[in-house]
């Protein structure tokens, strides 16, 4: 459900075709002790909920979701 680079996390939603898989939304997480002012604090889950509303309302049908347990809390 995440990924660290260079100390950024994203949660991050793939399309997969055949054997090809492509990115087709991404948002940021930022851990609370990182937040700005005007930030919302919300979790990895809440993050991957907001990009599955948004395919559905670009109309994308699913027939899997798959998430990946997060090793430690950030």
């Amino acid at each position: 459900m995440g990924k660290v680079d260079n100390g950024r996390v994203s949660v991050n939603a793939y399309g997969v075709l055949g054997a090809l898989a492509f990115p087709l939304l991404f948002k940021v997480f930022k851990p609370k002790r990182r937040l700005k002012p005007d930030d919302v604090d919300q979790t990895k889950l809440q993050l991957a909920q907001q990009i599955i509303q948004e395919l559905v309302g670009f109309r994308f049908r699913f027939s899997l979701v798959l998430a990946e347990p997060s090793p430690q809390k950030l």
